[in-house]
């Protein structure tokens, strides 16, 4: 992970393009039904073609498709599954959900890959949980996103919006 933080490595344009690749795959899957359900940094994988192949040539892959699942045109779940930190509100309280609480765990992401931190964590998971469910999400702090142009954070603020009928679909 630490050439995603560093600023001389992944600046904005690069990470314009590997987000734009994670929702045309993500995209992809939605389309014929599957909704991912564990989207997390450790379950991306930058395929780099050649050893001396610079990082822009990159391309992410998503794997671990252990908690995937088939859904059919309206059909939701209500299981909870993946890493608490990048569960979205539906998942955590048990609510319906679909494949939008992919792009909240996408958005998750995207705040790491911008700030180089978590936007809900805390020390205690029963902590993470409530700020997941409560926190009011800003983008002043980290300090890191007063050099973000307002077009990443306005779709960072798409992703993560509690309401998952209001949140940008892939």
């Amino acid at each position: 992970m630490k050439f995603i933080t560093d600023k001389k490595t992944l600046n904005e344009d690069l990470l314009k393009r590997i987000m734009r690749d994670i929702f045309t795959g993500i995209s992809y899957l939605h389309e014929i039904g599957i909704v991912h359900r564990d989207i997390k940094l450790d379950n991306i994988m930058m395929n780099i073609p050649t050893a001396d192949t610079s990082i822009e040539y990159a391309l992410p892959k998503l794997i671990d498709f252990g908690l995937a699942t088939v859904l059919m045109p309206r059909e939701t779940r209500t299981e909870g599954f993946g890493t608490i930190a990048y569960c979205s509100p539906e998942i955590i309280l048990r609510k319906p959900y679909s494949y939008s609480t992919d792009i909240w765990s996408i958005g998750v992401v995207f705040y790491v890959l911008l700030s180089g931190f978590f936007p809900f964590m805390a020390y205690e998971k029963k902590h993470v949980v409530k700020n997941i469910l409560h926190a009011k999400l800003t983008l002043n702090s980290p300090s890191i996103f007063l050099s973000v142009s307002n077009e990443p954070k306005d779709l960072l603020l798409k992703m993560l919006l509690r309401d998952q009928t209001k949140r940008i679909s892939a």
